[in-house]
């Protein structure tokens, strides 16, 4: 079975931009928000969505009225801040902050936590278990240039280290379960956001049928932004077809389906099928 979730962020292109471009900006996502989360709600599927609180401020309406009453909530840091090792104060506020604003705005309690880009600090767990927090989803179990390297991470669901995320506590005593996101098996990449458009050409979704895993998108992945200028240079490469084709993919398999991790969470740790114990090449 697959699990879908989507980081519900404020591109960070566009901080920093002029009015206009802001305005144009928020135009297209609303946009394309809308045809994403149409296609879920008239499927009836019921997925995980990682929030900043700045995408609420500025897709209010959209957030309360296609979110909320259909979706789980989950934590995404409250500026989409990276942790970048000398900021762990800032962060740790910033996880909070996030955790209270969303709480007040849907009435309901956030368990789960992802940190932007994946970059955590190796005491992460520690620090959401003193947040109230029940899972994460920040670990890829493979590498990105400039930003982390987790390849020795596992593969499936695991009760981390408190003070070493990557490392399995064995007395699975800490209550928080780590729901790492599907990386391919030779290159250790992560198939999801802008590395599934590299994909694309290699995988067979109908495989998917028999393999447990975790995929994460952004709104951003559907539309092409590169024209702004802080754009990151992947977003003029990226094939927005690929985004599309996987979405509709999804909703085909998974018609009238909560697909939360808040329900994955629910089951038993011992019950849950190993993630990638097949390749899907």
């Amino acid at each position: 079975m697959l699990y879908l979730t989507l980081d519900l962020e404020f591109h960070d292109a566009i901080k920093g931009v002029n009015k206009k471009e802001k305005e144009m900006y928020i135009f297209e996502q609303d946009i394309i928000l809308k045809k994403i989360f149409s296609l879920l709600n008239e499927n009836n599927i019921r997925i995980s969505c990682f929030v900043t609180d700045e995408f609420v401020k500025n897709f209010y309406d959209f957030f309360h009225k296609y979110v909320v009453k259909r979706h789980e909530v989950c934590c995404h840091t409250s500026s989409h801040l990276f942790y970048r090792g000398n900021n762990i104060d800032d962060f740790i506020k910033e996880m909070r902050m996030n955790k209270n604003y969303l709480e007040r705005e849907t009435g309901l309690k956030c368990k789960g936590f992802r940190a932007p880009s994946g970059v955590v600090p190796n005491n992460l767990i520690s620090i959401l278990k003193k947040l109230s927090f029940k899972y994460d989803s920040s670990i890829v179990p493979g590498f990105m240039p400039g930003r982390f390297n987790h390849s020795k991470a596992p593969k499936e669901p695991y009760f981390p280290d408190p003070f070493n995320i990557l490392i399995p506590n064995k007395n699975k005593n800490n209550e928080i379960i780590e729901f790492p996101t599907l990386t391919s098996k030779f290159l250790k990449l992560s198939m999801s956001g802008i590395f599934l458009s590299y994909y694309n050409n290699f995988i067979d979704y109908k495989k998917f049928e028999s393999i447990y895993g975790l995929m994460y998108l952004h709104a951003v992945d559907f539309k092409k932004f590169h024209i702004f200028e802080k754009s990151y240079f992947w977003d003029k490469l990226k094939n927005t077809k690929v985004y599309w084709k996987f979405l509709e993919f999804f909703v085909q398999k998974n018609k009238n389906k909560d697909i939360t991790l808040c329900e994955l969470y629910q089951a038993k740790i011992d019950q849950l099928i190993p993630i990638l114990e097949k390749s899907i090449f």
